[in-house]
């Protein structure tokens, strides 16, 4: 009984990593912020886009009655990150006083549940991981100017994000191209809730979504 039962698992072992397939995709897309008013605490526009890259290479076990089931270690980095206009009144002027460009990095795991081996097939996918990012702020010069009129000085600000755990769901499809080629289209949304490494700041939501268009290759 146990010589059939060690046999059983080597055949399985045996036929998950002859069906398992290492690929290697990379992206690009667009997408929205969704924050929370109090994560930057200025009075700012009301959203942001930003334009993410990205990478994501695991194995996914072919094979499977409904598909495949993929799993991925997944790099995302906003090549342009999110960025706000800050207005404040200054002597009943309502003016620009500067920019605030946010960036956000997500290093994690993502896990793509596939269904069908056609020519076009949908997926949904769930992740999670660590959020990094900065905060730049960078005044205009009718700030600096108003301020050096009362006598004070303006300096640029450059902050970082503390790390923090977030998720991320999503769906989409491949397109199948050839045997080891494909084209891919997702909708991603974040959820996570960020914290500037300053003291007196308080974390809040920063999720935020995004769209992705990319090509896969077998490897």
């Amino acid at each position: 009984m146990k010589r059939l039962l060690f046999v059983f698992t080597l055949v399985v072992i045996f036929q998950t990593v002859m069906f398992a397939q290492p690929s290697l995709g990379v992206y690009v897309g667009y997408g929205a912020s969704s924050f929370d008013d109090n994560l930057i605490g200025l009075k700012t526009s009301s959203s942001a886009g930003y334009l993410p890259v990205g990478a994501q290479v695991g194995y996914s076990l072919t094979g499977l009655p409904f598909g495949s089931l993929g799993f991925f270690a997944e790099f995302d980095y906003s090549a342009v990150p999110f960025s706000f206009e800050v207005f404040e009144n200054l002597e009943g002027t309502n003016i620009k006083t500067s920019d605030v460009k946010i960036s956000q990095t997500f290093i994690g795991a993502v896990i793509k549940l596939k269904f069908g081996v056609g020519f076009f097939n949908p997926f949904i996918r769930v992740g999670g991981g660590a959020y990094l990012g900065s905060l730049k702020q960078e005044f205009t010069d009718d700030a600096i100017n108003y301020v050096q009129q009362q006598g004070q000085t303006l300096e640029n600000g450059d902050f970082n994000f503390k790390s923090a755990f977030g998720f991320n769901i999503g769906a989409g499809t491949d397109i199948r191209v050839g045997k080891v080629t494909g084209l891919f289209g997702e909708f991603v949304y974040h959820i996570v809730s960020r914290e500037l490494d300053v003291q007196g700041a308080s974390s809040a939501s920063a999720n935020n979504w995004a769209a992705h268009v990319g090509i896969q290759i077998a490897i």
